[in-house]
C-alpha cells in the first residue's frame, strides 16, 4: 500500500513541476507613494457625521493606478500617503491629475490634526501639509 501511494505522490509531483507556467508575458509591479498636491475638506463636522476628504495629486498615466490612501494614527493626528501600483514593462504616458477620496469618521469630539504627505524636498526630507478639523458633538 505504501507503494502505491509513494507513485501516486511521484506522479503528482512530476504534473506539478511539468505544468508549471514559464510564461514571462505576466505584469509586474510595485508600490510607489505620490506626493500630495492640494486637499479638499471642511473645516469642522458634527460628531457622528462621516466627513468626505479628497486628495488632488498627479499620477503617470498608462503606468500608474491609484491604489488608496495609507493611513497612520496616533492619538489625534492623521498621516495620510497616496499609494499607486507602478507596472514595470509599460511605457508611462504624461502626468494627469487625480483626485480619489476616503471617509473620516471621528469618534470623539476635539481637534484632529491632519498632515499630508506632500513629497520629499531637495534634502531628502519629507514634506507635509497640514490641516485640523474641529469635530463638535
Amino acid at each position: 500500500m505504501n507503494k502505491y501511494f509513494w507513485i501516486l505522490g511521484l506522479i503528482l509531483s512530476t504534473l506539478t513541476i511539468t505544468s508549471c507556467n514559464n510564461d514571462d508575458d505576466y505584469q509586474t509591479l510595485h508600490y510607489v507613494a505620490r506626493g500630495i498636491d492640494s486637499i479638499s475638506m471642511p473645516d469642522s463636522a458634527r460628531l457622528g457625521n462621516r466627513v468626505e476628504i479628497r486628495t488632488h495629486t498627479r499620477y503617470k498615466r498608462d503606468c500608474q493606478q491609484f491604489q488608496t490612501h495609507g493611513y497612520d494614527v496616533v492619538g489625534n493626528e492623521r498621516t495620510v500617503m497616496a499609494w499607486f501600483i507602478e507596472y514595470n514593462n509599460r511605457t508611462c504616458g504624461a502626468e494627469e491629475a487625480i483626485s480619489p477620496y476616503f471617509y473620516f469618521s471621528p469618534r470623539n469630539s476635539g481637534t484632529y490634526h491632519f498632515r499630508f504627505w506632500a513629497g520629499q524636498n531637495e534634502a531628502n526630507e519629507d514634506v507635509f501639509i497640514t490641516k485640523d478639523i474641529v469635530i463638535y458633538p
